[in-house]
């Protein structure tokens, strides 16, 4: 090693720095741009959770109306046709096949009529080919309860295309029946139907079920539908259709003011048309809504021509009332929901057969 100084003159070098990460330009610009960036992905974040939020409370506002609805009376008067306030018509239509929905609306309509004394006189709007016994029977209860509770004021019926088995069966607390002449009406009888799935589980999905009962419960698997019927299974739904059908028989011959034995004799089944339907005594008249009203009117004592006519309809909720839905007059055909469209019955359908007031051409 040379030990040598250096000259007084000669400069020294400095001290190595400390080493520095090394960066290119390309990372130092990948780096710059990374927090911008990540302030747009939050922010979107953000907005995205707001929209969600928003539509989540829309949707829990909706189904929270829906059930409120469905379990509640919560009726409004909607303007049919235009008149004086202080005499009304109220129109209550009955529609499409026949469930709980209608017996619900029909029961919630009528505490509203009874409750307002400026309600005069009542048409019931018929277009349906009936449906559910249970439910038909309860919206028949329910104009029976009007009427007895309003006896000053009158029921009146009227059909439309279609008025036939718990169509008709509705009606029959009514005054007076005025029906189109198109009209398909009667049918005065009860059906069900059902379906096996014992040869399609078997044989073609390799599916066989199993079904055990108490040792005491030796009905308890009629109607069985993982297995063929037999008429031990026919037998036990017919006693429920024959019973229904009798109640149907006597229900037709109170409400209509016949003999049971003339009754009976009508009970057949047979649906019929206006014209005969008139011959035979099951209704009072023919002609159009129109003439329903102006019956109505005369026999609630309206002294304007001009009553207003209203429709109970299931009140608005929030998400209508939000977007300002039904500013028109509704049609009578878009009061209730199809009911062929309900979870519930379908649901019930498919499990076991239903007795049913209806009419199937």
């Amino acid at each position: 090693m040379n030990d040598t100084p250096l000259p007084s003159d000669t400069p020294v070098p400095d001290a190595p720095e400390s080493p520095r990460p090394h960066t290119t330009g390309r990372h130092q610009s990948r780096v710059d741009k990374s927090a911008p960036r990540n302030g747009v992905f939050s922010s979107a974040k953000r907005i995205f959770g707001a929209i969600c939020l928003i539509v989540g409370l829309l949707v829990v506002g909706i189904y929270i109306g829906i059930i409120m609805q469905a379990l509640g009376d919560d009726l409004e008067p909607i303007t049919y046709i235009e008149g004086e306030e202080d005499e009304k018509i109220a129109i209550l239509p009955v529609t499409n096949m026949i469930g709980e929905a209608h017996a619900l609306y029909a029961n919630a309509a009528v505490r509203a009529i009874i409750d307002d004394q400026d309600i005069k006189a009542v048409v019931l709007k018929v277009n349906s080919p009936g449906g559910g016994v249970s439910a038909s029977d309860e919206i028949w209860h329910s104009m029976k309860t009007l009427r007895d509770k309003r006896p000053e004021v009158p029921l009146i019926a009227h059909f439309g295309g279609l008025a036939a088995s718990g169509g008709y069966y509705i009606a029959m607390a009514s005054d007076h029946i005025i029906a189109e002449p198109t009209c398909i009406t009667a049918s005065i009888g009860v059906i069900a139907q059902g379906f096996t799935l014992e040869k399609a589980l078997n044989e073609k999905l390799g599916i066989k079920p199993e079904t055990i009962i108490a040792t005491g419960a030796v009905d308890k698997d009629v109607l069985d539908m993982t297995r063929d019927w037999t008429d031990r299974d026919r037998d036990a739904l017919r006693v429920f259709l024959d019973a229904a059908h009798v109640r149907f028989t006597e229900i037709v011959a109170e409400g209509r003011d016949m003999k049971i034995d003339e009754a009976r004799a009508l009970a057949t089944g047979r649906a019929m048309m206006a014209a005969d339907a008139l011959d035979v005594g099951l209704i009072d008249e023919i002609g159009y809504l129109d003439d329903a009203l102006e019956r109505a009117r005369v026999d609630g004592k309206i002294a304007s021509d001009n009553p207003n006519v209203i429709v109970y309809a299931p009140r608005r909720g929030l998400f209508e009332q939000f977007f300002g839905m039904r500013t028109q007059t509704p049609g009578l055909l878009d009061i209730l929901p199809d009911q062929m469209s309900d979870l519930r019955d379908t649901l019930i359908d498919a499990t076991m057969p239903r007795r049913m007031y209806l009419f199937q051409p």
